[in-house]
């Protein structure tokens, strides 16, 4: 039975049977002690080694720092609850994630990084105690974690550099109700795609889809896409005759893989590029080569056609 403060001032008891100890709650009550030879209640939940079950009372003991104690099954567990902030442009979230007892250092930080950039194409940095956590073995308990203690991780995408495939521009590129060109790449290292360029009218309004496909087919897994209508005055620098076409978030392109980049616009005519590079060395030694995309009918290849530009991060 517990016993609140001001129940103490009407509750007459040898105070040899009672026990200070916390609640569930973590407020200290009196408890009759019915076992004398147990230390009190540990303040805080820790790291322990399970000794015994007991499924009677659904319970458990477990060593925790030298004590045996008795912990509901509910109170034990093989994760741990730890609360991440992520900070990137000013922006900060807050977020609880649960971790394996047994997960190292390096598992964390591969796990904060598949995740962040996955959904958002980051790259991350993660910080404990005020420095950057190492990529080591060591577990959550040798590193000192602990319930709901908290990690920072900041969020960058790094400088966004543009990469020209043409060296010249040329007009009349035509388009029927079924058109497609695409341009397959690959990088040498790991980018963010941010987007790609698209040649536009020097007059009309186009309509159509572009999409970004995993892989050297026209046809293959969209990444993204997006229905657009065109026009000259939608150009990303006076006189390039380029919209500058952007994911709804960038994209993770793992390097020696093959993507995809298409275009299909419906009738009408657009610029055009020519004398296409195979190989472009970009900004941060980023070398992208390009090659034939499957199922790109309308005539854009490696030399000539659409998509001028890249934009990246890196």
């Amino acid at each position: 039975k517990s016993f609140n403060l001001s129940e103490m001032e009407t509750v007459q008891l040898n105070r040899n049977e009672l026990i200070w100890r916390p609640d569930n709650d973590c407020r200290w009550a009196l408890y009759t002690n019915t076992g004398r030879d147990l230390p009190p209640r540990l303040k805080e939940k820790g790291f322990g080694i399970i000794q015994s079950t007991k499924p009677d009372s659904n319970s458990l003991s477990v060593r925790v720092g030298g004590v045996i104690e008795d912990f509901s099954r509910d109170d034990v567990s093989n994760e741990l609850q730890v609360s991440v902030s992520f900070v990137s442009k000013g922006t900060r979230r807050e977020e609880v994630t649960l971790f394996p007892i047994q997960a190292t250092a390096k598992e964390i930080v591969e796990k904060i990084e598949e995740s962040e950039g996955k959904d958002t194409g980051a790259a991350c940095q993660v910080y404990w105690k005020g420095k950057e956590l190492a990529r080591t073995s060591e577990n959550l308990e040798k590193l000192g974690f602990f319930p709901m203690c908290k990690l920072l991780v900041t969020i960058s995408l790094g400088k966004s550099y543009s990469l020209a495939r043409f060296g010249r521009k040329s007009y009349g590129w035509g388009y029927s109700s079924s058109s497609t060109d695409g341009v397959t790449f690959s990088s040498s290292k790991d980018i963010r795609l941010a987007g790609f360029g698209v040649y536009l009218s020097d007059s009309d309004t186009i309509s159509g889809r572009l999409k970004f496909c995993e892989g050297p087919d026209c046809n293959a897994n969209e990444l993204d896409a997006n229905e657009v209508t065109l026009s000259k005055e939608m150009e990303d620098e006076p006189g390039s005759q380029i919209y500058r076409y952007m994911f709804r978030r960038p994209i993770l392109c793992k390097a020696e893989v093959k993507y995809t980049c298409v275009v299909q616009l419906r009738s009408g005519t657009t610029a055009y590029g020519n004398d296409g590079q195979t190989t472009v060395t970009g900004e941060k030694d980023v070398v992208i080569t390009f090659s034939h995309a499957q199922n790109s009918g309308n005539g854009t290849s490696v030399s000539s056609g659409q998509v001028p530009t890249l934009y990246y991060h890196a």
